[in-house]
């Protein structure tokens, strides 16, 4: 089901998300000139690049629960009267979860390497990888359960407009 494929990105990630804030956090604390920007590039490189395949493979397999856009079609007529599902409520949340999950790693990685040049100029476009996946789920669940999206917009509208 979605929920249980959300669930199981969540579980797979959320040490990711910590990992990866805690090299960045551990770099921060130390004083500039004992911070080695070059290994923590390192550390923290494969971190990103591991959530994005993770999330950009949940993608797939969400996509292909409805390869031919019935569950789609079904779902926006149900929807279109009615209100969200407890399931679709469910979904929601976790969709929540996760992209609250994903948007604190990026925004706190993104402010603690204010004062990291290299590491900054290194990270920052990586986050990409982790931001457009997550879209792309947000999207396709909601093309999958339009109820849903109206829920996950409510939820998530000051999370996600900064991206």
């Amino acid at each position: 089901s979605l929920a249980y494929q959300i669930e199981q990105t969540l579980e797979r990630l959320r040490p990711i998300c910590k990992s990866i804030k805690d090299k960045i956090s551990a770099a921060e604390a130390q004083k500039p000139e004992d911070r080695d920007e070059e290994e923590l590039v390192r550390q923290v490189k494969p971190l990103i690049e591991e959530g994005g395949k993770i999330l950009t493979e949940t993608n797939g397999i969400i996509r292909g629960l409805d390869p031919d856009g019935r569950i789609s079609r079904n779902a926006k007529q149900k929807t279109a009267a009615g209100e969200a599902t407890p399931e679709e409520a469910h979904l929601a949340n976790l969709l929540k979860e996760l992209s609250t999950e994903i948007q604190t790693t990026i925004e706190e990685g993104k402010r603690k390497l204010e004062g990291m040049p290299h590491a900054k100029k290194e990270i920052n476009p990586l986050w990409a990888l982790l931001a457009e996946p997550l879209f792309q789920i947000v999207a396709a669940v909601g093309l999958l359960l339009s109820g849903v999206l109206g829920l996950v917009g409510k939820l998530l509208g000051p999370i996600l407009s900064p991206l």
